[in-house]
């Protein structure tokens, strides 16, 4: 009885060390492979590691992209996307160093059609300051604007049509005193000239700026403004009357006019 319970308990213990050591080996060969499968998936391109064939890179911009703003690497970054993409711009190569002909908001890729080698510009354009113009309370740089001219009676006309605004500063005093930058033809700045002189021959006419909802998608609205051939005159004649006109429009806009520096500010008659 006593060999039979011995040999018992010895085959219980071979049984258990068999177990245990069976399970070790188990684990040890789990962990190993576990470890290269990690390895093996680093060298898995992402294309076979989420099983799409048509996976394509798109270039995205990093940044608010101004129409005309040349296009450099680190503006630009790559994403990928599935499906179709032929409308998009693929290679960086063909995309640095191109300028932009719309605005492009930050995280939007990059369309090949939207991409210029240059843009040409003409020799009489030039960066214009204006102080003396109402202003939307939010624009900003990079909007579009038509500036434009209304009259005592409700009359209301475009000055100058669709410019886009280079830079923008905001006074404390409000919108009436704050100042932007547009680049503006000659034509263009006669345009502004001839209004600035009229605005200031009528106490409640005022020159103010409207900008465009979407710029991408809208046309250019027309100039209808009629220049007065005698305020052209006066301005050829006269260069300084412009000047002249904006302190006065300046002066109306800061309701500080005093009495009697009217007659002096501007003087000039035309037939209706």
């Amino acid at each position: 009885m006593k060999v039979s319970k011995q040999r018992k308990k010895s085959n219980l213990i071979a049984g258990l060390t068999g177990g245990l050591a069976t399970l070790l080996i188990v684990v040890i060969c789990t962990g190993v492979y576990l470890r290269f499968m990690k390895e093996e998936k680093k060298d898995i391109s992402l294309e076979e590691y989420v099983h799409i064939d048509n996976l394509k890179k798109v270039v995205v911009t990093k940044e608010d992209i101004i129409m005309g703003d040349k296009i450099t690497a680190e503006m630009l970054d790559v994403v990928y996307i599935e499906g179709e993409a032929t409308e998009y711009a693929l290679d960086l190569t063909d995309i640095i160093g191109k300028r932009s002909g719309g605005n492009i908001l930050k995280g939007m890729p990059i369309v090949k059609n939207n991409l210029f080698e240059d843009i040409v510009v003409s020799d009489d354009l030039r960066n214009h300051e204006i102080t003396y113009i109402e202003l939307p309370s939010l624009l900003k740089k990079g909007d579009y604007i038509d500036i434009r001219i209304v009259f005592p009676d409700g009359e209301d006309y475009i000055v100058v049509s669709k410019k886009q605004v280079q830079r923008v500063e905001y006074s404390e005093e409000g919108t009436l005193f704050s100042t932007m930058w547009v680049n503006l033809q000659e034509n263009e700045r006669l345009h502004l000239s001839s209004a600035i002189v009229e605005a200031a021959a009528y106490e409640t006419a005022k020159i103010y700026a409207i900008s465009y909802v979407l710029p991408d998608l809208q046309e250019e609205a027309i100039v209808n403004y009629p220049v007065n051939t005698n305020v052209y005159e006066l301005i050829i004649n006269n260069p300084n009357i412009v000047d002249e006109a904006i302190k006065k429009l300046t002066i109306r806009g800061e309701n500080t006019y005093v009495k009697g520096d009217e007659e002096d500010i501007i003087k000039y008659q035309y037939e209706e």
